[in-house]
């Protein structure tokens, strides 16, 4: 027999039914029933074997497709007589006549937990109405019993016109019979499709305004959060905790509090609608002086989380679309309230408060996970909107919080928590194929992250995470350690021998993350860098192992996995040849104007923050020699160019002029195809230093004499850069930087070059023409790189 069927029969009993797994002379009745289990296997729904009605469905919150279809599938089946092919068990008891004839009931065993009651619908003929009576299983169980009780009686002074509750009545043994309000009634997941005067009536109840700092809430909230910090529950996680003493410590409080009365489980299976009214029921959690607005936010937490487990995100977005609504703005005007530090208070309290209640949990179900990762991601939004912590910050946090529950180990790493990543610093973890794809489903859907890029390769997984302000995070998801076609150590044995950093990350083990260093470096033919041969001298006293030797013996790199290597390796270079594009970058600009800083700078900004690979090309692309290289030879030619003065060429006739100009263009003509090829097909983010627009508006540098209308003409047979940067100053500026050019010879170049770069902004659709005056360097590397991160996502 069915262990939960003790339960059942205690729960009835305590009712004073007389009822017996065997028949006596005091129970003589046989009831055959019929029972239902949860997917735990446990008891959820008892009926008796006669019943012609699927009165179980009372307790049964049918308003998505998939219930609906249970719902109608159900009735059909009571009304032909054949529930039975529903049941997953059956049993009998025996009881009297009198309590066993003409009634229908149907049985719920409740939520397990200290909690816990179960409930018995009960209807008998020529009564009115059928009845619900709570039963509770435990002295806590009963103590929210005599709550729901306390508060019915409390909402009687009211006068609630458009809110219906039910009657009630305290009977022995703590038990709580309530009258069935739920005949004809329709309910919805979606808060905003609740009659809103029924809404607004029910939110102000019990209305005042009271300093914050006075409240009972605060004294409660307070309360519980202090108690959090004594569980000692390794199932709650400590970044939760930190963030919620983060909020309550930071966060702006009006000195006047608008509160009001909150059911505390204001949800789609506690609240019904009928004729523009709201049925309300199951009131154990009700309190006085609860910030307003507490029951619209629980609804529609709990609706999105609990009902298909849509996350956070569905949750952020019904909540915008209701406070765009004119009906809640004027509320929320009306009561001067603020939505971000009234959703911050119910997140603090309800977070708060479960907790404490899953602490007594030995077994949590399900949905306790999915309401920790919700809540977690919501009190990362709260931590930003209130400008406590930066994106970033937050956003690390929370992507060590995600790894906890996986195997996995970070690679060289040399800081302390995960937070203080510098921002030009990635990350590399070593994760399980399987881990990483449920890592980046979560980062998917999480509130701080605008966008997610990834690139998929046989071996790993890169994502570039784009945070809502603006900031990036790099991730290197590696499940096999490979350079090339070559295996070069076992990942899967790296991640069986983790430990725990100091800032609480699992990393490897001290040799086998130092064979990585030294492996990684040497394959790719680099140096260890500087930070690492310290990482390695401080952290690492032992001899470095080579343990690669068993790798290389071993089967990974031969037979037909050496070929399959090949082929992925292939594969891999194949794709990077048409996702993840590069671009092109010009500057230019007068002598002296700054544009050799700012390119060496933002070749570092690319290289550190982008983590994409940057090339710098002077002036062309090269792939015809200089002119004077057919005179001098290619190394005395490059030594004489770059020592001698610009501008300063003695050539003044047009053929002259015609010819070297021809051949400089033809190097761009052909060479743009090299360069798009071999850079930009790459992934290569490409910075000119120096474009041809040097030909239309200062010829004369390259020592030709041709008129500007004339070589501006051909540059529409070449392709545009994607970015263009005009870098120029005052001529003082100019002049004390370099004296190559004098002031009138400044002002006249500057002057062409700021129109011809608004000419070509009005004749472009996709490349960007950009004067910059670059009077402080920080200032001008600020809009440059924002222009290059719009073209990188």
């Amino acid at each position: 027999m069915h262990p939960d069927i003790e339960i059942f029969i205690q729960s009835l009993r305590q009712m004073g039914l007389s009822l017996s797994l065997n028949a006596n002379l005091l129970n003589s009745s046989q009831v055959t029933c019929y029972y239902i289990c949860n997917p735990d296997g446990s008891i959820r729904w008892i009926w008796p074997a006669t019943a012609k009605h699927a009165d179980f469905l009372k307790f049964y919150h049918h308003n998505s497709f998939r219930a609906m279809c249970f719902v109608i599938v159900t009735t059909v089946l009571a009304k032909t007589g054949l529930l039975s092919y529903l049941k997953k068990g059956s049993f009998s008891i025996y009881t009297s006549k009198q309590s066993a004839s003409g009634n229908r009931w149907a049985w719920f065993s409740g939520t397990v937990g200290p909690g816990r009651k179960a409930i018995l619908w009960q209807w008998k003929p020529g009564f009115k109405t059928a009845v619900f009576f709570k039963i509770p299983i435990g002295p806590l169980a009963a103590s929210y019993v005599h709550t729901e009780a306390k508060q019915l009686q409390y909402l009687q002074q009211f006068q609630l016109s458009e809110v219906i509750l039910p009657e009630s009545e305290e009977l022995s043994n703590h038990i709580l019979k309530i009258t069935d309000i739920g005949h004809g009634t329709s309910r919805t997941n979606r808060f905003g499709k609740l009659p809103f005067h029924a809404v607004k009536i029910w939110m102000e109840t019990g209305l005042k305004v009271q300093p914050y700092q006075d409240s009972l809430f605060r004294v409660e909230l307070e309360k519980m959060v202090n108690k959090l910090s004594t569980l000692n529950d390794h199932r709650i996680p400590n970044q939760m905790l930190t963030k919620m003493e983060l909020l309550i410590k930071n966060i702006s409080i009006p000195s006047k509090f608008s509160s009001s009365y909150a059911h505390g489980d204001f949800t789609p299976w506690n609240v019904m609608v009928k004729a523009e009214k709201l049925q309300v029921i199951d009131l154990e959690l009700g309190r006085k002086d609860m910030p307003l607005l507490f029951d619209l936010f629980h609804f529609v937490y709990q609706s999105n989380i609990l009902i298909g487990n849509h996350g956070y995100a569905a949750i952020r977005k019904e909540l915008d679309l209701l406070f765009a609504n004119p009906m809640w703005d004027a509320f929320l005007k009306e009561h001067q309230i603020d939505s971000n530090t009234a959703e911050t208070l119910y997140l603090l309290y309800t977070v708060a408060y479960y907790l404490n209640v899953y602490a007594q949990q030995p077994q949590w179900h399900t949905q306790v996970n999915w309401l920790l990762k919700t809540w977690n991601e919501a009190l990362s939004l709260q931590l930003q909107k209130h400008g406590i912590s930066t994106v970033r910050k937050i956003m690390l946090t929370d992507l060590g919080l995600l790894l906890s529950t996986k195997k996995y180990a970070v690679l060289k790493w040399m800081y302390e928590e995960i937070d203080t990543l510098p921002e030009d610093s990635d990350i590399d973890i070593c994760i399980t194929r399987n881990g990483a794809n449920e890592l980046i489903e979560a980062l998917k859907t999480h509130p701080l992250i605008s966008k997610i890029i990834i690139v998929k390769k046989s071996f790993m997984a890169q994502l570039e995470l784009i945070c809502m302000d603006g900031s990036l995070i790099h991730i290197d998801l590696i499940h096999s350690f490979k350079r090339k076609a070559f295996v070069f150590l076992n990942a899967a044995t790296l991640l069986n021998h983790t430990r725990i950093h100091r800032g609480g990350l699992q990393v490897p083990s001290p040799e086998e993350d130092a064979e990585y260093i030294r492996l990684f470096y040497l394959l790719n033919h680099t140096e260890v860098p500087e930070r690492y041969q310290s990482l390695l001298r401080i952290h690492f006293s032992f001899p470095v192992q080579n343990l690669s030797h068993e790798f290389q013996k071993g089967r990974q790199n031969r037979g037909w996995r050496k070929c399959l290597h090949l082929f992925q390796y292939y594969m891999d270079t194949l794709k990077s040849c048409f996702s993840n594009n590069g671009f092109i970058i010009t500057f230019s600009g007068v002598d002296g104007a700054g544009k050799s800083t700012v390119i060496a700078h933002v070749h570092r900004l690319i290289d550190k923050k982008l983590r994409r690979k940057v090339i710098v090309i002077r002036h062309r692309p090269g792939l015809l020699p200089i002119i004077s290289s057919w005179k001098y030879g290619k190394a005395q030619a490059e030594h004489k160019a770059a020592n001698t003065l610009p501008r300063l060429g003695s050539n003044h006739k047009k053929w002259s002029s015609l010819l070297r100009f021809g051949y400089y263009y033809l190097d761009y003509l052909i060479g743009q195809w090299y360069i798009q090829l071999r850079y930009v097909s790459q992934g290569y983010i490409v910075l000119y230093d120096r474009y041809y627009f040097d030909f239309i508006n200062d010829a004369k540098r390259s020592n030709i004499v041709l008129p500007s209308s004339f070589t501006g003409w051909w540059y529409k047979f070449l392709i545009q850069p994607k970015l263009n940067f005009f870098l120029y100053a005052d001529e003082k500026l100019i002049l004390e930087r370099k004296q190559e050019l004098d002031g009138p010879t400044i002002r006249r170049l500057t002057k062409s070059y700021l129109l011809l770069f608004n000419k070509l902004k009005r004749n472009s659709v996709d490349a960007h023409y950009v004067p910059l005056e670059n009077l402080q360097l920080s200032n001008t590397l600020s809009v440059i790189f924002t222009y290059i991160k719009t073209q990188t996502r």
